[in-house]
């Protein structure tokens, strides 16, 4: 081989292009010029994607990129375990909060003119009592809108990671599934721990709670739909890689 060559299309690539031409030759097929074979890798579905890569490319600031080995497309799962627990929690004890404000302000006491009931009947009452029909509206929705949320990104982000990486990426979900096993067993004990804390998330929250009761269930199921799309070979059109540039 033709060392100025070599130099010109790198030793790596060079070393792929004979590894191609092996194979080729073990399975009989036509033998295929260097040329031709460099026309068909412009031509492949993923070119434009690759192309884009090279624009961008530094090689100070992607130093090690191409040698990088997180599994970036479940990490969002770890992520997603510790929000969606924090939220759930926050809104619960907020709604306890503002809640019992509420009904310690709900007392048949006059001031001057004023009744402090009626009053807070008015203002006060109402939104507490908005809030408590809607707080496990809005803590399910949060939640569906982050597990969309990882969908989407899964899926716009396709394609972008080696086949090496499912392993990694099946290692973290291995994780994440023990460890929502652990917070949902947390939550349990939270929740249990008083009548008042009960009443809260069981009978106002009774979705969100059952969400995070259930995490270890949802983290499989999403882990693995996250995994089917990262690694899917669904090609990405042109419009897709320049929304993400």
């Amino acid at each position: 081989m033709n060392k100025d060559l070599v130099r010109r299309i790198g030793k790596e690539f060079n070393n792929e292009l004979r590894e191609i031409e092996k194979k080729r030759k073990e399975k009989k097929r036509k033998k295929m010029s260097r040329g031709k074979i460099t026309d068909l890798i412009v031509k492949h579905n993923s070119w434009e994607l690759i192309k884009n890569d090279l624009i961008k490319f530094n090689p100070l600031k992607n130093k090690g990129m191409l040698n990088d080995k997180r599994g970036l497309s479940t990490i969002n799962i770890l992520i997603f375990i510790f929000v969606a627990l924090l939220f759930i929690i926050f809104l619960g004890v907020y709604l306890f909060i503002f809640n019992t404000i509420s009904v310690n302000l709900d007392i048949d006491q006059d001031f001057g003119q004023v009744n402090l009931k009626d009053v807070n009947a008015l203002t006060l009452g109402r939104l507490n009592q908005a809030f408590l029909d809607s707080a496990d509206f809005i803590g399910f929705t949060v939640l569906f809108s982050l597990i969309l949320l990882m969908l989407m990104n899964a899926y716009f982000l396709r394609g972008q990671y080696p086949r090496l990486f499912l392993i990694i990426d099946i290692v973290l979900l291995v994780f994440a599934y023990i460890l929502s096993v652990y917070v949902s067993q947390t939550y349990s004990l939270l929740i249990n721990s008083s009548s008042p804390l009960y009443n809260i998330y069981v009978n106002m929250m009774p979705k969100s709670s059952a969400f995070i009761l259930n995490l270890p269930k949802y983290v499989g199921v999403i882990g693995a739909l996250i995994m089917i799309l990262s690694y899917s070979g669904i090609p990405r059109k042109k419009e897709e890689i320049s929304f993400n540039e």
